[in-house]
């Protein structure tokens, strides 16, 4: 079973995430990140990466970009795999998160969007 959290919980997709993998047997959502920390699941949400306090397999991120700093240190500390689907992030960031991973797998997408993906590929 993957363990997962996911960052933004409270937002749109993250909310979107959360119903999905309730759907699974094969992944569950074991805690959120989001700056609003009313829990509105049933799992604990964290205000910042560092509280986290439950044992992790992967982070899928769709926040702000304010949070990676924070999302890239716990990641590099406890080697856990980053989903990264934020947008916005700065030129320093993205390098950042490059550097990152080097040392930890690092998937980033600056939007999932099927069609916006397809496009992208088609170009």
């Amino acid at each position: 079973m993957t363990r997962i959290i996911v960052g933004g919980c409270n937002g749109k997709m993250g909310r979107e995430v959360a119903s999905c993998a309730a759907q699974r047997e094969d992944c569950k959502i074991v805690g959120g990140i989001d700056i609003n920390t009313e829990v509105k699941h049933d799992f604990p949400v964290f205000a910042k990466p560092a509280d986290i306090n439950v044992d992790v397999d992967v982070i899928i991120d769709f926040s702000n970009p304010a949070l990676l700093s924070s999302l890239l240190q716990y990641a590099q500390i406890h080697k856990t795999p980053l989903v990264l689907c934020t947008t916005g992030y700065n030129n320093a960031q993205v390098e950042a998160l490059k550097r990152v991973s080097a040392e930890v797998p690092v998937f980033y997408s600056g939007n999932m969007s099927l069609g916006v993906n397809l496009l992208i590929e088609l170009s």
